[in-house]
């Protein structure tokens, strides 16, 4: 399970080299559907993992003002929610015009699940007394 904090940098570990059909450089777009609305979020990042054969590095940022889909820094509204995630390989580098589905090779690299969880002072607990 992936786990992003809002308005925080999130290291992401994960193993999708093993998973790959490209050789070389290989470029990653990450989709995030949330379970309650079904909206998508869209979006790559830059592996930074210094053993990509080992392993695989991504820093995704959560904004909470600002998005920047080409760079890994999104926005994911409401302070918690699940979303399952899919990451996609693609033989070229993705551009605003080219960051959709159809521009990977349909190879699927990864599924599974993301939790977004936002900080502890902005959740609101309701006491009950009995």
């Amino acid at each position: 399970m992936i786990l992003i904090n809002k308005n925080s940098s999130n290291t992401i570990i994960t193993t999708l080299s093993e998973k790959s059909l490209l050789t070389g450089i290989t470029y990653n777009l990450f989709v995030f559907v949330d379970e309650a609305t079904g909206k998508e979020k869209i979006f790559t990042q830059t592996d930074t993992s210094p053993y990509p054969n080992r392993y695989n590095q991504f820093l995704i940022t959560e904004s909470a003002t600002t998005e920047n889909l080409l760079s890994g820094v999104i926005h994911m509204t409401g302070n918690t929610s699940q979303h399952t995630y899919t990451i996609y390989e693609s033989a070229i580098p993705f551009s605003s015009n080219t960051l959709s589905i159809t521009a990977t090779t349909g190879t699927i690299l990864e599924i599974g699940r993301c939790q977004i969880r936002g900080l502890e002072s902005d959740i609101t607990i309701n006491e009950i007394y009995l």
